[in-house]
Parts: C-alpha cells; structure tokens; sequence
C-alpha cells in the first residue's frame, strides 16, 4: 500500500551522491524524515539518527529503536558501498547485511521499503566476462559491488513486504545546478579528464554512458512512496537517449573550453583492451608507471568493465506516475551543467568558470561519424 502524504520516512545514506538529493524531495513533498547516520548530522530539515545499518537494531538503544518502528510509514534505502575498492567484506557488510537489517525494521514497522539499487546489476555477467579480460587491472571489486547488489535485490524481493526497486544508473549533478553531493567514481573520473591530468579514456567512443540527473532520481523515490502502481522494480535510466562516449568527450571539451579549463580538444576514447596492453607493457621506469597515473588509468579500465559492448538498458521511469520520462535535451544539459559545478568546485585552479543555469543542449544529438574514431595508439606521455 502506499504510504499517504505528510508520513514519516526513515532515509539512510543522506549524506550519499543520491541521499542527498532524496532528502530534499522528501522534505519538498511534506514528508517527516529520520535520517539514519554514521558519523555525521545531515542538514536539511531532516533528524539525524546515528546509527549503524552492518549492526542489529542499527546499534540503537532499544528503546530508541522500538519509538522509530512505532513512528516510521516508509524506509528509503540509499545507503551502500559503492566504491570500487578491494574490499569485499566491507562491501557485502554495508550492501548485503545492511540491506537485510533494513529489511528487518521495515517487517517490525510494517513500513513500505524503497531500496536503491542500480541499474549496472544487469550487467555483472558482462562484468565478469570483461574482468577475465581486463585481468590485473582492478576489475574484481566491480564485480564484488554488483553482485552485492544483486543479492541485496533478492533479499528485498524475499522478505514479502510492500517494495520497490529502483535501478538508476550513473548519477550525476542535478539538472538546474550541476551540484553534487559527492564527487566519486565517475565524476573523480570527470575531474581528472577536466583537470587535465588524463588526454584520453579508456573507454570505446562507440559505448553508451547512460547518466541520469540526481533530481530524476529523487523524484523516482518520492513518487514510489505514494502510488499504488509503484510496487515492483522501475529503471531509473537514460535508456535510448543515453549519449555515447564520443558525444560525451565532446560535451566534456565544450563545457571546459568553456570553463577556461585545459581540456579544449584532442580527448580521445581508447579502446580499453588497448589500454590494458599498453598498462602491462609499462616498465617500472617508464613514465606511464608513475603511481598517480597508472592507479587513475586502472580505476577508468575497471569501471569501463561495466560499459564495454553493453546492450541499452530499459527505460520505465516513465512509468511512475508524476515523473517524465528523461529526454536527449535534459540528459545532455545535465552533463554541461554537471561538469560546470566540476570545474567550479573540483577542479583545481582559479578560472573563471559559467554558470551552470546557463548552460544547456537545445539541438538534437547527431548520429555518430565513423570517420571521427581515434587511433587506438596510446603514448606513455599521454597517460597524464
């Protein structure tokens, strides 16, 4: 059932890349929310609840846990390990176990559970077929993170409670301001490129990169909460208007230009087969060996694991109701605006930079020139 208007939601992972923006829906829509944290208050008209979700009874005194299973209508489940890190334990403790003690209050509660996952879940077998063939290059805790996630879906889909789903894909800033909550993963990628420190990905120009605004995100949450439709699993995506790796490169260029960033052109998209073989030629004197680069080189080479010869993934976020369906437009300013806030904020230099509400896409994506592709011949030189 869905949960009425003005209700009380427990939040975890407020202070997260999506919690954030979350939190701000939730508040816009009237509703009352605990937000349960580590360390950390959160801001935002929300109370903060520390806690830990790994712990049973989140490590609350009892009778502070027994007074939020009385007051909560609804959890919104953000809270996860996304780090793409060797450590797994870390990882199942906060996606797997930490699910299942979400899923716990929720059952005393008698609370609707929305559960954050991601839409990547769809890909760990692909994941893992690439690790085979990134090996070396740090692709194994990819696939620790997604099949965590997948595990933590099951464990949802089990408990037989009232649930959704969510699988977004990669969450960039909102899509007004370019903010970010926390820049990580792709975005410390973005940086790099942006900075100046990278001259070409390692990802092939010909590979989808399905972003979605934070905001779009946090509508998709709101509105699970309240409609009865909302039961089930809904993708959180781009879908068909996702750009590809050689429209990204080029909005990337053109919002640095902009910017005054260093990043004004010959960004090249590698393939990332040829990336790992000129990694394993690298000798320890060579200058494509220095630390800072060949660890930034093999952290894009393990999260292009998860792009390299993808299908699309589905698109139903139109399907809740009182969220529109992302176009090429809205995805495309999102990315300018995003990287817009990167340079403001993240990348290091004084520059003068535009302002994100004044930059935006008005003309339809152009299909692909295969003429355009760069030659696969990276330089050691060019690694930073």
């Amino acid at each position: 059932m869905p949960i009425p208007h003005r209700s009380t939601v427990l939040l975890t992972g407020a202070g997260g890349a999506v919690g954030g923006p979350v939190l701000k829906a939730l508040h816009a829509a009237g509703h009352r929310v605990v937000a349960l944290v580590h360390r950390q208050d959160v801001a935002g008209g929300a109370r903060s609840v520390r806690g830990d979700i790994t712990r049973p009874l989140f490590s609350l005194p009892p009778a502070e846990y027994r007074e939020l299973v009385r007051n909560v209508d609804a959890v919104v489940h953000c809270a996860a390990a996304t780090e793409f890190r060797p450590q797994p334990e870390r990882t199942r403790a906060v996606n797997v176990t930490g699910t299942d003690e979400v899923i716990a209050f929720a059952v005393r509660a008698q609370a609707r559970l929305v559960h954050l996952s991601s839409a990547f879940v769809a890909r760990a077998e692909l994941v893992r077929r690439n690790a085979r063939l990134y090996a070396g290059t740090g692709t194994t805790p990819v696939s620790t993170y997604l099949e965590s996630k997948q595990e933590a879906e099951q464990r949802v889909r089990a408990a037989g409670i009232p649930h959704v789903i969510l699988r977004p894909s990669l969450v960039i800033g909102d899509s007004q301001t370019g903010q970010v909550n926390r820049v990580q993963g792709l975005l410390a990628s973005w940086v790099a490129v942006l900075a100046g420190w990278v001259k070409w990905v390692p990802i092939a120009a010909d590979s989808t990169l399905d972003v979605v605004p934070s905001d779009l995100v946090a509508r998709a949450v709101a509105a699970s909460l309240v409609t009865e439709e909302a039961d089930g699993q809904h993708w959180v995506t781009a879908g068909p208007h996702a750009p590809d790796m050689r429209r990204v490169t080029e909005l990337l260029q053109r919002a640095s230009a902009g910017s005054g960033g260093p990043t004004r052109s010959g960004l090249e998209c590698v393939d990332p087969l040829t990336t790992v073989r000129h990694l394993a030629a690298a000798g320890p004197d060579s200058s494509a060996s220095r630390v800072g680069s060949v660890r930034l080189m093999r952290q894009m080479v393990a999260a292009s694991a998860v792009l390299h010869d993808a299908p699309p993934f589905p698109a139903t976020t139109h399907r809740l109701p009182g969220v529109v369906a992302p176009t090429t437009e809205l995805i495309e300013t999102s990315l300018l605006r995003t990287v817009a806030h990167l340079n403001a904020h993240h990348v290091p230099g004084d520059r003068p930079v535009p302002r994100p509400s004044h930059v935006s896409v008005s003309r339809p994506r152009q299909e692909p020139d295969p003429s355009c592709t760069p030659p696969l011949s990276p330089h050691p030189s060019s690694t930073c």
